[in-house]
């Protein structure tokens, strides 16, 4: 039984990684995996949250940084 799921991983990750293996543009990957392409020019609206103390944050203050935002809801 071991021997048959490992087949069928390795026959799962072949097919997955088929359509990659052409030696196109990074563009016709992103095109052939369904992908938008990513545009420079693209910028975040402004918002405002409270933060852990209250404290409102702008993400216009963090301009020029890296911001990871972290949306956690329970359905």
């Amino acid at each position: 039984m071991k021997k048959i799921g490992f087949i069928l991983i390795i026959v799962c990750c072949l097919a997955v990684a088929a359509p990659f293996e052409s030696n196109g543009t990074p563009e016709d990957l992103m095109s052939a995996a369904g992908v938008q392409a990513f545009k420079q020019d693209l910028k975040a609206p402004g918002f405002e949250l409270p933060d852990l103390n209250g404290k409102n944050v702008s993400l216009k203050d963090s301009r020029g940084k890296v911001v990871m935002l972290f949306f956690y809801a329970t359905w």
